[in-house]
């Protein structure tokens, strides 16, 4: 596989990361924060426990790590994104 098809993947992956996200987000409006971040930790447990190294502990631990850390840094990089397109939409002359 080349790195623009690996490339185009990515982009693919995300833009139908997103879809599912805003399909997701219509379940969780209106609850109040806690059981949202319950929610949404269970899915993470879920995702992470999924990725398994067959019979190494340590190097499955090592990758759910990896994997949590990727996450988390995706995470801070989408909230940054939706900060600033909500900022955006409630600042003098946006859409409010």
């Amino acid at each position: 596989m080349n790195s623009t098809s690996g490339q185009d993947q990515a982009d693919a992956d995300r833009i139908a990361g997103l879809k599912l996200a805003r399909r997701l987000r219509r379940l969780l409006h209106n609850h109040r924060p806690q059981p949202v971040a319950v929610a949404l930790a269970d899915c993470l447990a879920v995702w992470l426990a999924g990725h398994i190294v067959p019979g190494n502990q340590k190097a499955t631990a090592e990758l759910r790590g990896i994997l949590f850390r990727d996450w988390t840094t995706l995470a801070l990089q989408l909230a940054a994104e939706e900060a600033a397109q909500m900022e955006a939409r409630i600042a003098p002359g946006g859409e409010a």
